[in-house]
């Protein structure tokens, strides 16, 4: 058996004592009589139906993801893994299907590599409501040492007592707390900055939302993409040169 359909497997048996309207629905468990019988078209149009009804969810996603990719559609179910990890950052499941894809594609992503590329999945692991509440712990915790430090240092001025020693604790939390900071607005703009994924082998970026627009540059299935805006069927989106161009909506799927 592939390395994907373990993966499938292994979320059949993590969802199957969940009761869970869509995953008791006729539609889902059409897909996977569909999926476990190598009929990933059939199985695609099931999870899509699901989702139709009762909206996108992570695991739904993923196994839209799991079919699409059996189709061959490499580069979609990338986009869909990706949308999967933006509703739910560290889903395990989601991770691996998106490691898988980009491995087969080897599908870059734009200007993210090496350590960008690194710190920018490190980020993303992490759901910006457990940044802020992890900066606010780290915020509170610090103000309190800092502030019994300058109580305890103000009464040994006046009592002419010995200083108190230097908060080293108060310290490290300080600079935890401003790597923390910086960490949380990096996620911010992440979170904050529409993204997509071509989800074709080739799409054609166009200097205009037509047809007849100059062709400006060919991305590669897989490829991450800043959007910009969109136009009555098309997409403009961020160019690695600093322009923009134009490509077809149906080429590119938002992931957040």
């Amino acid at each position: 058996m592939s390395k994907l359909g373990l993966l499938f497997l292994f979320f059949v048996m993590t969802t199957s004592g969940h009761c869970d309207s869509a995953t008791e629905s006729a539609e889902f468990q059409a897909g996977l009589g569909a999926y476990t019988s190598e009929n990933y078209a059939q199985a695609a149009e099931h999870f899509r139906a699901t989702i139709g009804q009762f909206g996108n969810s992570p695991e739904l996603l993923h196994n839209l993801a799991l079919a699409e990719y059996g189709v061959g559609r490499k580069a979609l179910a990338l986009g869909l893994w990706r949308k999967a990890l933006n509703m739910h950052p560290g889903y395990d499941l989601a991770e691996k299907g998106r490691n898988f894809a980009e491995q087969s594609l080897q599908a870059s992503r734009g200007p993210q590599f090496g350590l960008l590329k690194s710190l920018t999945r490190t980020l993303e692991s992490v759901s910006l409501f457990e940044y802020f509440w992890l900066l606010i712990f780290t915020c509170g915790a610090t103000g309190w040492l800092w502030i019994g430090f300058f109580a305890k240092r103000r009464w040994a001025l006046q009592d002419d007592l010995p200083l108190p020693p230097f908060p080293t604790a108060a310290a490290g939390l300080t600079i935890l707390l401003i790597g923390l900071t910086a960490m949380t607005l990096m996620r911010l703009n992440i979170q904050a900055t529409p993204r997509g994924i071509v989800v074709v082998d080739h799409a054609t970026v166009r200097s205009l939302p037509s047809d007849d627009g100059v062709e400006l540059a060919d991305l590669s299935g897989g490829l991450e993409v800043v959007i910009e805006r969109q136009d009555e069927g098309w997409i403009q989106i961020q160019l690695e040169s600093g322009g923009a161009g134009w490509v077809k909506s149906s080429e590119v799927l938002g992931i957040n």
